[in-house]
């Protein structure tokens, strides 16, 4: 089975119309789950169907519960005063969006405490679809981009950002900064990925659970 993500690299995960919700993040969480099983720290900005309490659910189903307020932080974007209604954990992070320049300085902030704190590279994990639909900017997003790029690459990090076919402008930004553009799409009832950025083969993927969490298989069309 072949790697999938290095560190290093800006990775576009390209999520086809069709592609159920749990199919891309059973691919996500299995690379925080190795990620955090490694004492390497995790900030994830998520898609529109991730909570804070469904990342909890996830740490419990992949093993890391006890790990998650030192090696995460999971930034919640909210307009309501005081963080009423989100969940007030350790490593929830509550951010009344503005700016998105400034927004993206709280960001490196809590990115480099994390990376100093342990001293190990940081897999930032990105739903672009939120961020689309908070600052609705291009122009800045791309910056966005070109900041989560260099970061990565400066630190031996890993950077996962998710496009959704209701990001179709921001995907073209995506697949172009990417080191490694991966696309994920239904096909006849099944789940298909494959590399788009390097070019690879068709693979189905499917889920093993013989372990007692679902671990991503992949198996090539022949």
């Amino acid at each position: 089975q072949r790697q999938m993500c290095i560190r290093d690299s800006f990775v576009f995960l390209d999520i086809g119309a069709d592609v159920a919700q749990d199919a891309f993040m059973n691919v996500l969480m299995q690379t925080v789950a190795n990620f955090i099983h490694q004492e390497n720290p995790v900030v994830m900005f998520p898609t529109g169907e991730v909570s804070p309490k469904r990342m909890k659910a996830n740490a419990y189903l992949y093993g890391f519960e006890d790990r998650l307020n030192e090696l995460m932080k999971f930034v919640e974007f909210t307009y309501l005063p005081d963080g009423e209604g989100f969940e007030v954990e350790d490593y929830v992070c509550t951010i009344e969006p503005g700016d998105l320049m400034a927004d993206v300085a709280k960001w490196q902030k809590i990115w480099k405490n994390l990376r100093e704190d342990t001293g190990n590279p940081v897999l930032n994990t990105v739903g672009f679809d939120v961020l689309d639909y908070i600052y609705n900017s291009k122009d800045e997003l791309l910056k966005l981009m070109s900041i989560l790029a260099r970061s990565t690459a400066d630190a031996s990090s890993l950077t996962i950002a998710l496009g959704r076919d209701s990001t179709e402008n921001v995907n073209r930004y995506l697949a172009d900064i990417s080191n490694i553009h991966l696309k994920l799409e239904a096909l006849s009832g099944s789940i298909v990925i494959y590399g788009v950025k390097p070019r690879t083969e068709l693979y189905y993927m499917s889920l093993d659970v013989s372990g007692g969490y679902p671990r991503v298989k992949l198996d090539p069309i022949v």
